[in-house]
């Protein structure tokens, strides 16, 4: 707000105090300019742009919004529609929204789901019924590597640094499987999986 207030204070200046250099403002190019940058700058509601006979308009701080927005600074606020529902139940509506956004998220990022174009009914059920299951196995890992500190990405992408090196002992060939530092090996039994075995 500072710095708007020194913004709108050079603007008003410049229209009353002409420099003499380049086009001279227009107390109605200078309203147009203000406007737009309270609009850019998500400012509209703090200010009011009210015509004046003297100057062609002026800029006054809305006390009533500024007084809200100060009260409510720093604190969520969920709204609904819904004027029969309790705060609690509408705490626990908002959550789930949450969560399914979270699922469209991880849908397109962690789980790398792209458009595939279905014709039947059949296919059409059956890429859902994968798309869900991805996601609940997300969620399982997630709740799983939560004392760890982990997200569900970042556990998979520790994972896909194992490599396995084929040794081949004249003909007989060998798989070796590097071996997996102390982090991997805390994440497969969070998960519940089997150590990764010294041959394959």
């Amino acid at each position: 707000m500072t710095q708007a207030d020194a913004w709108i204070r050079e603007r008003l200046e410049a229209l009353a105090r002409p420099s003499g250099r380049g086009r001279r403002p227009t107390p109605q190019g200078t309203y147009h300019r203000i406007r737009d940058y309270f609009r850019d700058k998500g400012l509209l509601k703090f200010y009011d742009l009210t015509p004046s006979e003297t100057d062609g308009f002026q800029v006054t701080k809305n006390r009533r919004a500024l007084l809200w927005e100060a009260k409510i600074d720093g604190v969520l606020l969920v709204e609904t529609t819904d004027m029969n529902l309790p705060p609690e139940e509408v705490v626990v509506r908002y959550k789930e929204l949450a969560e399914i956004e979270r699922g469209w998220r991880n849908l397109k990022s962690t789980v790398k789901v792209r458009p595939v174009y279905h014709w039947t009914e059949r296919r059409i059920r059956a890429h859902i019924f994968v798309c869900v299951l991805a996601l609940q196995m997300e969620r399982w890992m997630r709740n799983r590597l939560r004392p760890l500190g982990l997200s569900a990405p970042r556990a998979v992408a520790l994972l896909q640094r194992n490599k396995v090196v084929e040794l081949v002992v004249g003909a007989t060939p060998t798989r070796l499987p590097t071996r997996p530092p102390r982090e991997q090996a805390r994440i497969l039994k969070a998960l519940s999986l089997p150590p990764i075995p010294k041959t394959l």
